[in-house]
């Protein structure tokens, strides 16, 4: 009575009858007519029906069964029951209009999306999936896509995916898959549990977009990865040839042409002389230029920190370049500042090739007038200073087009200026890029006709007495030191040995000679020698080998020094690894050479008890753990934002390496490696030299196949290298 608004009590509708109150009743559902033929036919088949849906004129919606009563197989009555549905159906409404909406908008955007039971099988697959497969709906219903379109292994990381589902785990992953018509398409993936209303799982939903063409960019861009990486390797390699090739000849005849002026008395001649030594020097200079711009690109070029003074600095590039300011009739200018004579941290070989660069270059396109240096100092903190250097010239100037590629490698502003001036546009180039290692900046101001004027920044760290290197020249240790001494010289170019060996006999040294690595091996253990002169690249047995046998099999200690031609790979610590103690670098200098013996000869002769010095050599070519400058130069006087980003890097960078530790130990070398991707830029720019390598190592560990050794041992240096930068961070900074 009260759900369908009688105005009687129940007991009073009691034998009343049942068609005449339906007919009274039939207004009140939406289509009376219909009601009641419902009720005719139910009345006239007299079979049970369950769940008969009626809706009302407001709104609601019945739910209805129909049973009939049978008395001794006579059918004696009936019984209506009726359940008001309608919030179930509202939700049951809903939800199916929010799956129609959501199936709609995957459509639209090319996502194909399927359900799977239990078992795997396919109950229902949307129009983008049938697409992207090539299947009809009917070819995929009831079907596992394992038989359908799976490939291979990817069948097994399916059933791993489906186990996730029965766990309650979603995620995403990307499958190789085949198509109906046989082609192989990349699919990525997002698979999710799916539950009834009850909250049973009954299968799993998939989420498919087809991202073939993104796979076949990436593994398009992949290979050309790695062939330009194999070109540069081979770049590489052929720099380091072609180092050795060019510099070997070069020393022989530099050296000659020295040894030939050395006996000279002829003006004319020692001046042709002078002019074939400059000329093997100029080609020096341009193999060091393609050299250091190669090392550069590797990323192998790396700047010292050791004690030094401007002033002093400054003096070295003049006297380079002075000699051709005065053939010119140039006049050159310097303005320094007190603190010129402070010392400070740095690498003065690198700014001296900066300044001869910019000077060089400054003389070359000045005819008249003159160059002026002018150098000022700005304080950054207690202990850190800005240099400014201002170089100006009255020299043909630049035009502003040409200036916005100044810096750019092989640049000359055009092709008179090569035939005038000469030069291979690399000088700027490199000196853009020493600066910028440095943590600097630089400038530039000129006008066509007018001059030009090139403004540099450079910031370094005070040093201290005990920062600056001993000094020593030819003069200070010839015939004193190493007067006396044997020496076995193991070259195989014959002008080498000739030039070599007359400049050691010139100052008093004993010299024996080997051709190659076996010869000095037989040498050796038939002589002694107070040292050993190695070139490293010879036929036969190259220096390497032969020094490791003269220290694993000969058992000698004796000091073995390198000569090399190679300048572009990390040959300090190639050779000290192989056992040698030092090397030298060809073309060398006679100040150089006779430097580097005097010091060994010398240790040997008073310091018989002390072992092998390559400890101290490893030690004295040590960078600091960290170093700020990079993030001083960011933080532009920030002193806020310095502390925040090492606090940052205190707080995170140990949890970090943790994770490191536990994803290498669970053999899960993909998120290692985006771990050390992460961290990476951190210890670059807190100046972590001794990691920069290692963490890249790790990072790029399942890419390299797994191959490189020792990860174990390299994690552990990085630990320990982060927990000191973190111990000296906490105990130097945050005070």
């Amino acid at each position: 009575c009260s759900m369908f608004g009688v105005p009687d009590l129940p007991d009073n509708m009691i034998g009343l009858d049942g068609s005449l109150a339906s007919e009274s009743l039939k207004f009140l559902f939406k289509d009376p007519e219909i009601y009641l033929a419902r009720n005719a036919e139910l009345l006239t088949r007299q079979k049970m029906v369950a769940g008969d849906l009626i809706e009302m004129v407001d709104g609601r919606i019945m739910e209805r069964d129909y049973v009939p009563l049978f008395l001794d197989g006579k059918y004696s009555g009936h019984l209506w029951h009726f359940t008001d549905v309608t919030e179930r159906k509202r939700t049951e409404q809903a939800l199916i209009f929010r799956e129609e909406k959501y199936r709609s908008i995957i459509a639209n955007m090319n996502l194909g999306m399927i359900e799977v039971d239990l078992s795997e099988k396919i109950l229902f697959a949307n129009n983008s999936f049938c697409e992207m497969s090539g299947f009809s709906l009917n070819e995929l219903l009831y079907k596992r896509p394992t038989d359908l379109f799976v490939m291979g292994g990817n069948a097994e990381v399916l059933k791993q995916k489906n186990e996730l589902r029965r766990q309650g785990a979603s995620d995403a992953y990307e499958v190789v898959v085949r198509n109906k018509r046989g082609e192989a398409r990349w699919w990525l993936v997002s698979g999710a549990p799916l539950y009834n209303d009850i909250g049973t799982l009954i299968g799993s939903i998939g989420i498919h977009l087809d991202i073939t063409p993104q796979k076949e960019l990436e593994i398009s861009l992949e290979k050309a990865r790695k062939e330009a990486l194999y070109s540069a390797e081979a770049k590489e390699t052929f720099l380091a040839n072609m180092s050795h090739e060019l510099r070997t000849p070069l020393n022989g005849i530099m050296g000659m042409v020295r040894e030939m002026m050395r006996n000279q008395k002829n003006e004319e001649d020692l001046r042709r002389l002078d002019s074939v030594f400059h000329a093997a020097e100029h080609l020096l200079n341009i193999l060091n230029d393609i050299l250091d711009l190669s090392k550069i690109d590797a990323g192998k070029l790396t700047i010292e920190k050791i004690g030094f003074r401007f002033n002093e600095t400054i003096a070295r590039a003049l006297e380079v370049i002075k000699p051709k300011a005065e053939e010119k009739g140039i006049a050159l200018h310097q303005e320094l500042c007190p603190e010129a004579e402070e010392i400070l941290l740095g690498d003065p070989h690198r700014i001296k090739q900066i300044l001869i660069n910019i000077l060089g270059n400054s003389i070359k396109f000045t005819e008249v007038g003159y160059i002026s240096l002018r150098m000022t100092v700005e304080h950054f903190g207690a202990d850190q200073k800005w240099v400014r250097l201002r170089i100006r010239d009255t020299g043909i100037g630049m035009d502003p087009k040409f200036m916005e590629n100044l810096f750019t490698k092989f640049m000359q502003e055009d092709s008179s200026i090569v035939r005038k001036f000469g030069g291979t546009g690399l000088g700027l180039s490199i000196t853009k890029e020493l600066i910028d290692l440095m943590g600097g900046n630089i400038s530039v101001q000129s006008e066509k006709g007018k001059g030009t004027e090139m403004t540099i920044f450079l910031p370094f760290r005070m040093g201290k007495e005990t920062d600056l290197p001993e000094v020593a020249d030819a003069q200070s240790v010839a015939g004193t030191s190493v007067e006396g001494n044997r020496v076995l010289l193991v070259e195989d170019n014959e002008l080498n040995q000739q030039v070599a060996g007359m400049t050691l006999k010139h100052f008093g040294l004993e010299v024996d000679v080997a051709s190659n690595g076996k010869q000095a091996i037989e040498v050796l253990s038939q002589k002694q020698f107070d040292i050993v002169l190695m070139d490293v690249q010879m036929p036969i047995m190259d220096g390497y080998e032969a020094a490791r046998m003269v220290r694993q099999e000969l058992k000698l200690d004796v000091p073995i020094i390198a000569l090399t031609a190679n300048a572009l790979k990390g040959e300090a610590e190639k050779c000290l690894n192989a056992g040698m103690n030092d090397f030298v670098s060809k073309p060398f200098d006679e100040t150089t050479l006779l430097k580097i013996l005097s010091k060994w000869l010398k240790s040997k002769s008073l310091l018989q008890a002390v072992e092998t010095k390559q400890e101290e050599i490893e030690k004295e070519l040590m960078d600091p753990i960290y170093d700020l400058s990079k993030l001083e130069s960011i933080s532009r006087g920030d002193n806020g934002f310095m502390k925040k980003v090492l606090g940052i890097f205190v707080d995170q960078t140990p949890t970090a390496v943790e994770e490191i530790k536990f994803t290498a130990a669970s053999g899960d070398f993909a998120t290692m490696g985006k771990i050390a991707h992460r961290i990476k830029p951190s210890l670059d720019n807190l100046g972590i030299k001794s990691m920069y390598q290692i963490i890249r190592d790790i990072e790029k560990y399942e890419e390299n196949g797994n191959d490189i050794p020792g990860l174990k041992e390299q994690i552990q240096q990085l630990e320990a290298t982060v927990n000191a930068v973190v111990e000296d961070i906490k105990k130097n900074i945050f005070i």
